[in-house]
């Protein structure tokens, strides 16, 4: 993982960022969608860009004929880039470079393009949650071969946040996706409690994972921080481990989200 190039790009943000803050007199509180699993129920304001880039690396045991093998997978970097179109509704689009290393042989490229969008369906009052829904669409045949998909592969999720206290929240998710390549879908849940500790530092602690229809439950615990360096720039790291066999051993991914106002 390149620190020096996340650093780098962090400076550069903060200098472009900051220039239009002086004009503004109040910004709304930055929310990103990493570096946890739990997409946030939170839409960007209407006529906002926000970019979130992180890398990150994985690696998981395979299980078969008696020998346990290896398996490495690093993304540098995964991007995700959200508009917000109108005051209930953002678009999104994502993209990445994977590289995935087995048995003595590794593959590289650029993953499957990812398009969507956040719609709000109710704010948060009283017992109501806040809860947004969430839709992608993998495009098929976009990326490297050996990553792309036959078919449009989609996934959807239902993001919801409740506020606990003016320290801690909740945030969890449900939904389904599907490979692109069977007809068969897979559950996803997750669920994160945020704390924050202050105006610039929020930490979590969350437990995600998947339910195949064919297949063994996949389970997973992680953890990070997230540190705003202004109110438009925000750092993370994050880093956790599989609680299942069928899991990735353990994982590890910083990144760096900016915000360019309207």
């Amino acid at each position: 993982m390149n620190t020096t190039l996340l650093y780098g790009m962090a400076t550069c943000m903060a200098l472009i960022v900051s220039r239009p803050l002086t004009a503004q007199t109040e910004v709304p509180e930055m929310s990103t969608d990493r570096p946890d699993q739990t997409e946030s129920s939170t839409l960007l304001p209407a006529g906002w860009l926000q970019v979130e880039i992180g890398v990150q690396t994985e690696q998981t045991t395979i299980y078969g004929n008696g020998l346990d093998e290896k398996s490495t997978a690093n993304a540098y970097p995964d991007v995700l880039v959200r508009y917000g179109l109108l005051p209930a509704m953002e678009l999104r689009l994502i993209v990445g470079y994977q590289e995935i290393s087995y048995g003595g042989a590794s593959i590289s490229g650029v993953g499957p393009v990812s398009i969507g969008a956040k719609i709000a369906v109710c704010s948060e009052e009283g017992l109501r949650p806040e809860i947004a829904f969430l839709g992608h669409l993998a495009i098929p045949k976009t990326g490297r071969e050996e990553f792309s998909t036959q078919f449009l592969a989609p996934q959807f999720r239902f993001s919801v946040s409740h506020t606990l206290s003016d320290m801690f929240s909740l945030g969890y998710n449900l939904g389904a996706e599907w490979d692109g390549e069977s007809a068969m879908a897979t559950g996803v849940y997750t669920a994160t409690l945020g704390i924050g500790v202050s105006d610039q530092i929020g930490v979590f602690a969350e437990l995600f994972g998947e339910l195949p229809e064919i297949g063994d439950a996949v389970h997973n615990f992680d953890g990070g921080i997230t540190y705003a360096l202004l109110p438009n720039v925000q750092i993370d790291a994050s880093g956790g481990l599989g609680l299942t066999d069928s899991a990735p051993d353990f994982f590890a991914g910083i990144g760096i989200s900016f915000r360019l106002p309207r």
